[in-house]
Order: C-alpha cells, then structure tokens, then sequence
C-alpha cells in the first residue's frame, strides 16, 4: 500500500517552494548516494559543506556531516550504502536519511530548511517528507515485523527541534505509524490542491 512515490523509476519528495514570490509545490528528488556518479559525490561533498557557512542556523549532527563528506570526497560507497539525499536543482542539498546506523536513523535538513531564529524555510515539509520516506522503506523491507527490533529506528526518525516528536514508545503501533503516512499523503495532495504542482 505505502510505495515509495517515483516518476520513471526516480524517488521524490514533494514540499512548497517559499523561496518565490507566489509558492508553489514542488518535486526534489530523493536519490541513493550510491547511485550517484564520482563527480556528484564530490559536489554533494561541497554542498555539506555549505551547510556550516549559513549563518544563523547550523547543522546539528555535525560528526555525521563530517563523516559523509569525508565518504563523499573519496567515493568510499561502502560507507555511503544507506545514505539517501533530496536534492533541488543543480544538485544543491536539501536534506538527508540515514536509516542504518546501527538501531537508529540519522536524518537533518538544510538549515536554510528549518523554522529556527526567524529563518524563513525555502522549503517548506522537507523533513516530515524525508520521515514518510524513511517509513516507507522500513516498511516495504520489514513490513508486519517492523517493530520488533526497529523501535529505535522508528522513534529517530520522528524526532523534530521545535515540536513534539511524531511517535511515542510507549505505544507505537504499526497502525500508528500508517496514520502518520496516510494523514502525511492527505497534507501533501492539499498543497498540491491549494498551490499547485510545478513541472
């Protein structure tokens, strides 16, 4: 039921672009890093580190960061296996998913992304689009038995800076985490109802 949503066999997120004078919704891809050429790797490196100059918000899992720009700079894609990045044009990074670090989920956005010291988002549901995603995967790879040894997993992706986290231990259910994926649909087809889809 909860397949990953493609075009042409391409993953994608789909987020309100703020960044124009009228908003609309809009698709950025969600790619396997491993997928990617040397020379994207390189520039994903770059764009990681573009992160850290932005100002009034910085990265929070900054050892992560590290890490994947060292794997990115000399294509160690044996590191890089579960790493997924959304990107918008021209390559630029807006967000990451790590779904296998050891019992839990590394995931963060682009600063420029987040609703942080009276930053205004460029893109607006990057992270709650990247969580849906990262359900989704778990899913179609455990499915019924997801939560019998990938509670942690569950609970990192649901974590958020400003607001509670999207799922509680105590009574985390599968039922529960497909309301989050159905309501998360929902929300996505009203934007695209109320600003529209580009091409």
């Amino acid at each position: 039921m909860f397949k990953i949503i493609s075009i042409n066999g391409n993953s994608f997120i789909t987020v309100l672009d703020n960044s124009t004078d009228v908003p609309v919704m809009i698709n950025l891809k969600l790619v396997k890093v491993t997928h990617l050429g040397s020379n994207t790797q390189h520039a994903l490196a770059d764009s990681f580190k573009s992160w850290f100059g932005f100002g009034i918000i910085q990265p929070k899992h900054i050892w992560d960061i590290n890490r994947y720009r060292y794997f990115l700079t000399y294509n160690d894609n044996k590191s890089l296996e579960n790493l997924y990045v959304a990107l918008s044009g021209h390559n630029q990074l807006e967000g990451y998913i790590n779904l296998h670090i050891r019992n839990v989920c590394s995931k963060e956005i682009s600063p420029w992304n987040r609703i942080k010291n009276g930053n205004i988002p460029r893109y607006i549901g990057v992270g709650s689009e990247m969580i849906a995603f990262g359900l989704r995967l778990l899913l179609k790879k455990f499915d019924d038995k997801l939560l019998l040894n990938h509670i942690g997993k569950i609970m990192t992706l649901g974590f958020r800076e400003n607001k509670a986290d999207y799922f509680n231990e105590k009574n985390l259910t599968l039922e529960k985490i497909k309301q989050f994926l159905l309501k998360q649909e929902e929300k996505r087809l009203a934007l695209i109802d109320k600003y529209g889809l580009a091409s």
